[in-house]
């Protein structure tokens, strides 16, 4: 097994911790471009099997819901654990997106999460919708969606918390799900950390795609005024997809590296008995 000298805990603030994640991209972005194109690739093969397993038994969507948090889950623990070696200047490989499909304490961190947000979907009351099918006009207007909301959000971050404080800090699975309730008791503002980083992807995304609509539209307006037509709406297609998955990448480090950065305050210092160096 490889060596890991785990994240050291610290008290960042927002700020910080999102300089922080901007200097992983700023710096690290050419190195770790490979490992998140391999694990977006990844990611994309669950959602694939699970669209077809969708179709040949579309009565058990919610059923087929588990498989799924489980794969993206045990991924993304896997790539927590990839950054913190980056984060901390140690040497990684595209293996360790793997990492935790070899430990015991991840498949039952995994199991937990994804058995709780496969009961929370399956019998939250909301409206299903089948694949192919397009998603009604009123479907936010149901009430089951805002109540099962909040159970959610608090779900997705408190357990994002945890699979952070395990895969790249070092807690063993009990240790990381009692600091991560940190975030309901005196450690409460980290709570809202993730939608701080959300708010500012939303201003991203807008600036992003006023530049794209003015870039592109003065490459269409130039290969039609050139007489390329097809050939141009192949390269701008090709260009197209080639940009969306640099920003998804961009976006994955940032955010994850702000993320495990900010995850620190959360780390007891004075438990740091109990925590199982991978």
């Amino acid at each position: 097994m490889d060596s890991f000298t785990p994240m050291q805990a610290d008290d960042p603030t927002y700020s910080s911790a999102i300089r922080g994640g901007w200097h992983l991209l700023k710096n690290q972005f050419k190195t770790l471009w490979p490992a998140l194109l391999i694990f977006i690739f990844l990611i994309g093969i669950g959602f694939a099997i699970d669209s077809i397993i969708n179709l040949s038994g579309p009565t058990y969507v919610h059923l087929w819901q588990f498989p799924l948090f489980l794969w993206i889950t045990l991924l993304d623990m896997g790539l927590f654990y990839l950054l913190a070696k980056s984060l901390t200047g140690q040497s990684w490989h595209i293996g360790d997106l793997l990492w935790a499909f070899k430990r015991g304490e991840a498949w039952v961190l995994a199991l937990i999460y994804a058995v709780i947000g496969s009961v929370l979907g399956a019998y939250s009351g909301m409206p299903m919708v089948q694949p192919g099918q397009k998603l009604p006009a009123d479907w936010f207007m149901h009430q089951q969606i805002w109540i099962m909301f909040i159970p959610l959000m608090l779900l997705g971050v408190f357990f994002g918390y945890v699979f952070m404080l395990y895969s790249a800090y070092g807690l063993n699975a009990k240790m990381s799900m009692t600091s991560s309730l940190g975030i309901l008791g005196k450690k409460w503002k980290w709570l809202f950390f993730p939608f701080i980083l959300a708010a500012i992807l939303i201003l991203v995304f807008i600036g992003v795609g006023i530049f794209f609509a003015i870039f592109f539209g003065i490459l269409f307006f130039l290969v039609k005024y050139l007489g390329f037509m097809l050939v141009g709406k192949i390269v701008l297609a090709l260009l197209g997809v080639v940009l969306l998955i640099a920003l998804e990448m961009a976006i994955l480090i940032w955010t994850f590296g702000s993320m495990l950065i900010a995850t620190g305050t959360l780390m007891d210092t004075g438990s740091m008995h109990d925590k199982l160096v991978p």
